[in-house]
């Protein structure tokens, strides 16, 4: 689109069908790289099932470790209390948040 045709705000019909063709092309690339895309994971069938499996590992370890810190918070009051050092729950749970 030229200068001209720009200030006087008019589209010519071949400057729209040019960018007709333009947008066309962007979309028909678009659906092949969603086909070929497609075509992987079909061609994959455990992939998904490879991610859930790796999914419940990894909720399995952050329950462990989840696990682990409440023991380690629990030692730690058990062995504040047993040098006479003053440590609250509160204080524990500020330390998680931060």
């Amino acid at each position: 689109m030229d200068k001209s045709t720009a200030c006087q705000g008019k589209i010519t019909f071949g400057e729209l069908f040019t960018k007709l063709k333009e947008i066309q092309a962007g979309l028909q690339q678009s659906l092949d790289e969603l086909h070929r895309k497609l075509e992987f994971l079909d061609s994959r069938p455990g992939l998904q099932d490879s991610l859930l499996d790796l999914k419940v590992i990894a909720q399995i370890r952050a329950n462990e470790l989840e696990a682990e810190v409440k023991k380690l918070r629990e030692d730690l009051l058990n062995f504040s209390d047993l040098l006479g050092i003053k440590v609250e729950k509160t204080t524990l749970e500020n330390v998680d948040s931060e």
